[in-house]
């Protein structure tokens, strides 16, 4: 096996596990239904968590082409997956038992900083992008990160849920173009 080929276990262990949380956290919000009012506020940010965690699955594919890994390179993909992982624990109950009366409290208090930890996983990307593929800080890359961590926090920092709503909804556009313009169709 290749160094190559041993990261990607690791990786794809915790970003499994962050998907299965995901997968797990979106059922039980389905069978919390008829007990718990609804909010699609948390339930929209777990599938953009589930977009993005299969995202840098595909992307880190794309690393197979590096000659040498460092400790250094490997923490920080494995902290990129983590921050996933977490994010994902966080956004929706995980569960029933724990399920609340209503979705939108449980957002407000836990689930924006599933919300939070994107932003922070977007910062360490942007570091990841300057040390690991050589893009230069103030590419179009890292400047759409940079976006989307403003827009982070302002719904972080939001009291009222309209805004909530409208970043929520800009930020699911802003994914489906970043997927357009930067992830590769083939490897």
């Amino acid at each position: 096996m290749t160094h190559f080929e041993y990261l990607m276990v690791a990786l794809s262990f915790v970003l499994g596990l962050a998907v299965t949380v995901l997968l797990t956290s979106l059922i039980t919000a389905f069978r919390a239904r008829r007990k718990s009012r609804m909010s699609w506020l948390p339930i929209a940010w777990a599938c953009y968590l589930l977009v993005i965690d299969f995202e840098v699955w595909w992307e880190i594919f794309g690393l197979v082409s590096l000659e040498s890994w460092s400790v250094g390179a490997f923490v920080l993909l494995l902290l990129l997956a983590l921050l996933l992982f977490a994010a994902g624990a966080l956004v929706l109950p995980t569960r029933a038992s724990d399920y609340p009366q209503d979705l939108d409290v449980y957002f407000r208090e836990d689930g924006r900083w599933g919300v939070a930890l994107i932003a922070l996983f977007q910062i360490t990307a942007i570091i990841a992008n300057i040390t690991l593929l050589n893009v230069p800080v103030f590419s179009y890359m890292n400047l759409w990160n940079v976006v989307a961590i403003g827009m982070i926090a302002v719904l972080v920092a939001a009291k009222r849920r309209a805004v909530q709503a409208a970043v929520t909804i800009v930020f699911g556009v802003w994914v489906g173009l970043y997927l357009w313009a930067f992830v590769p169709v083939t490897y």
